[in-house]
């Protein structure tokens, strides 16, 4: 059983839904728009835990606020799909 607690849990969910991000298709524009939305949400990320850690915010508005920034900047770009051919694997499938 886990010491932390629900309000911690869903900080901590919101900081992975923000990081993970699907891999982009091997094309330039792509791999720049991955690039800059992993930079953005990592930002915002920093930005929520230093008001809890370094300010006091409150843990559950602070994890409802970075699940909502999250939600507002989705993914747009093209996602690799392991196994698509794509010219870029040397013709394996």
């Amino acid at each position: 059983m886990s010491d932390l607690t629900p309000d911690v849990i869903a900080l901590l969910a919101a900081v992975v839904e923000a990081l993970d991000l699907p891999l982009s298709h091997w094309d330039d524009k792509d791999e720049a728009a991955h690039h800059k939305l992993l930079t953005d949400r990592a930002g915002r990320a920093c930005i929520i835990l230093d008001g809890v850690l370094d300010k006091g915010h409150d843990i559950a508005d602070s994890a409802a606020h970075l699940a909502r920034w999250t939600s507002e900047s989705p993914v747009t770009y093209t996602v690799w799909v392991p196994g698509q051919s794509d010219g870029q694997d040397g013709g394996q499938a």
